[in-house]
């Protein structure tokens, strides 16, 4: 098989084999889990020993930070991680794992023709060459709103643990881990500040019993033991229980109305990027907040200026912002 990373797009789906679930290959771990299997396209090896970490896609720069820390220490222990390939979390969870030296698979909620967010074709192509990429949708699928529910399911059952690094009240890294619950697998989340409207969702899970995690090795002490997320804790039913997620209500569904951000559910987000990664409280400096927004060096400086007159953002001392107290 070529291993080396495709060049583009059209190549990647080139390469693309259809596993059913009677083949070689199919990874035991989605078999076992579902009772209609679905068929899978996909792009690269496929591991046995997975740990899916989920989030949002507007995080703060802890919630960014996290996410890489513990790709990279999952990768460091021979894990594969998993995640969806969007932007925010799911982002930095595949980029640590690949500093690491380590593998990882990204699994879409559309056709490999049709990669979503596009912006991270690059993170496709080096996945597929150190791990693998994958889809339950054939090729040219478009990310149509109902798939990523769908995706997420893959998503639970790929990984031996799940893990959310930040979700909003309504992040649809919650039904992940609602999915995961299911089956019985280890649930785990990273706290955040009280004040970070991204993660208040996943501290809600800690609230309710979740195990924390607060670095890799907090996950596989949770695989070794068989923890499970989701069991009664002081005699009342966790947040992911209590949330409907797979269920109809009132007419509607809980299905996304649209590709975009925590696809699926209301985003927690401020609608400012500097203002969503300087919403855990942390001091950032304008190049670390260059480098998680990926907005240029003069862009940022200009915002910060609009922010600090609005008094939406402190300058400290030392030249780093902070988040006002309050938001206007």
């Amino acid at each position: 098989m070529d291993t080396r990373p495709p060049e583009n797009i059209e190549q990647l789906t080139d390469r693309a084999r259809r596993l059913e679930p009677c083949d070689e290959g199919y990874p035991s771990a989605l078999r076992a889990a579902a009772a209609d299997p679905p068929a899978l396209w996909v792009v690269g090896e496929l591991p046995e020993r997975c740990v899916t970490v989920v989030g949002t896609r507007h995080p703060d720069l802890g919630g960014l930070q996290a996410a890489r820390e513990l790709g990279r220490g999952l990768a460091a222990a021979g894990w594969a991680v998993v995640s969806g390939g969007a932007v925010g979390c799911d982002t930095a969870a595949h980029q640590g794992a690949l500093e690491a030296g380590g593998r990882t698979v990204v699994v879409l909620g559309s056709g490999l023709l049709r990669p979503y967010p596009r912006e991270n074709l690059d993170l496709l192509r080096r996945a597929a060459g150190a791990g693998a990429v994958l889809s339950p949708f054939p090729p040219e699928t478009e990310p149509l709103p109902a798939l990523f529910h769908r995706r997420n399911r893959v998503l639970a059952a790929l990984g031996t643990a799940t893990v959310v690094v930040r979700a909003g009240r309504r992040s649809g890294a919650l039904s992940t881990a609602d999915h995961a619950r299911r089956l019985g697998r280890p649930v785990l989340a990273v706290p955040g500040s009280t004040t970070c409207a991204a993660a208040l969702g996943s501290n809600l899970l800690l609230r309710d019993g979740c195990p924390v995690a607060l670095d890799a090795d907090d996950v596989l002490r949770a695989i070794e033991g068989g923890a499970v997320e989701g069991a009664a804790v002081g005699g009342r039913r966790t947040a992911v229980e209590d949330r409907p997620s797979d269920k109809r209500r009132a007419g509607r569904t809980e299905e996304p109305a649209g590709p975009g951000p925590d696809v699926g559910y209301a985003p927690a987000a401020s609608g400012d990027p500097l203002l969503d990664l300087l919403g855990g409280g942390e001091a950032a400096g304008a190049d670390e907040l260059a480098e998680a927004s990926g907005l240029g060096a003069a862009q940022i400086v200009a915002q910060l200026g609009r922010l600090e007159i609005e008094g939406r953002v402190v300058r400290s001392a030392d030249g780093r912002f902070r988040a006002a107290l309050e938001r206007n």
